[in-house]
C-alpha cells in the first residue's frame, strides 16, 4: 500500500491570510499527513505573558489543493489524529499558575494518582486562507483557524468554504484532551501526526460545517459568545432548510426543537460557538 504523502511541522504559518504561499499541494481523494507541533513549540514552561501571536499555535502547512475554486467547499475527512511525545496543560495566573505534563500513551491520561482521564484527540486548529485580511491562529473566524471545537477528532468531517485559489487548508494545536469550554486556556497540547482525505463539493458555505456519525455541527466566531452563538443558529438553519428543503421558519422551529447550542472555546477575543442537530432526529431523505 502506498503511504500517504506527509509535511512536516518545519512548514507552518502562525497567520492565516488570503496570499499565503503554499508548502506542498496535492490532488483531491489523495491521503495526507501533517505533522503537527504543539501549541507553544516545545516550550510549554515559559510564561504566558512571554508570548505572542507569533508564538502560540503552529498550524502545518498551507497547502494547495488542485481543483479548489473560491465558491466551493473543501471536504477535511479526518482518518487518524496520532499524538507523540508528552503532553503539558496550564491553568491558573501568577503565583497560582501551574504547569503539568502527561504521559501519552494508550487510551487513558491519568491526571492523578486517582483521577484518568480517555484519550480523545482533536484538531484546534483548523483552517483555510480568509477572503481578506490576517487572522491569528489564536481566534477562529469564517475561514475556520483556532475554532477549539471537540467535533474535530478522528472519523468527523470538517466542511470549509473555500475564498481563495486552493483553498489553502493548515493545521495544528492538537489536544490529547479538553474539555467544551477550554476554560482553563488549555487542552493536553501535543504534537501529533494528523491523517487526512481532502474531497471538493460544489455547495455554498458561509463558516465551517462539522459531521460526524451523530452530529450536524455549525461553528461561529465572534467578538461576543452571544453573537456566535446565533450566527451558528443562522447557519443551521440555512443549511438543513437547503438539505432537507425546508422554510426558514420550519427549519428554525427545527433547530429549537432537536438543536443544542454547544460551547467550543470562551478564552480568547473571539468566543466560538457551535450548533449541533442529532442525526437520530428522523428525516426521511
Amino acid at each position: 500500500m502506498e503511504k500517504p504523502l506527509r509535511l512536516n511541522s518545519d512548514k507552518h504559518i502562525h497567520f492565516f491570510e488570503p496570499n499565503m504561499k503554499p508548502a506542498a499541494s496535492i490532488d483531491v481523494n489523495t491521503k495526507f499527513i501533517f505533522h503537527t507541533m504543539d501549541a507553544l513549540e516545545g516550550r510549554a514552561f515559559k510564561k504566558p505573558d512571554e508570548f505572542g501571536p507569533e508564538d502560540v499555535n503552529p498550524a502545518t502547512g498551507p497547502i494547495f489543493i488542485n481543483g479548489a475554486k473560491p465558491g466551493t467547499v473543501l471536504v477535511v475527512r479526518i482518518l487518524a489524529i496520532r499524538p507523540v511525545n508528552t503532553g503539558y496543560a496550564g491553568a491558573g495566573s501568577g503565583a497560582q499558575r501551574i504547569v503539568r505534563q502527561f504521559n501519552i500513551s494508550g487510551n487513558e491520561i491519568r491526571f492523578s494518582d486517582h483521577i484518568s482521564l480517555e484519550m480523545q484527540p482533536m484538531i484546534g486548529v483548523i483552517g483555510v486562507a480568509p477572503r481578506e485580511g490576517r487572522y491569528s491562529n489564536m481566534v477562529a473566524g469564517d475561514h475556520g483557524g483556532n475554532m477549539d471545537c471537540n467535533l474535530a477528532r478522528a472519523g468527523a468531517t470538517v466542511y470549509l468554504p473555500i475564498f481563495t485559489e486552493g483553498g489553502l487548508l493548515a493545521m495544528g494545536d492538537v489536544h490529547a484532551v479538553m474539555g467544551d469550554g477550554e476554560v482553563g486556556g488549555q487542552g493536553i497540547e501535543v504534537a501529533a501526526d494528523i491523517e487526512i482525505e481532502v474531497g471538493i463539493e460544489n455547495w455554498r458555505l458561509k463558516r465551517p460545517l462539522i459531521e460526524t456519525d451523530e452530529v450536524w455541527a455549525t461553528v461561529a466566531a465572534a467578538r461576543d459568545f452571544m453573537t456566535a452563538a446565533w450566527t451558528a443558529v443562522g447557519d443551521m438553519v440555512g443549511y438543513i432548510g437547503m438539505r432537507f428543503g425546508l422554510s426558514p421558519p420550519e427549519a428554525l422551529l427545527l433547530v429549537s426543537l432537536a438543536g443544542n447550542v454547544r460551547v467550543c472555546q470562551i478564552v480568547t477575543d473571539m468566543p466560538t460557538a457551535r450548533v449541533e442537530l442529532p442525526k437520530r432526529t428522523k428525516m426521511n431523505v
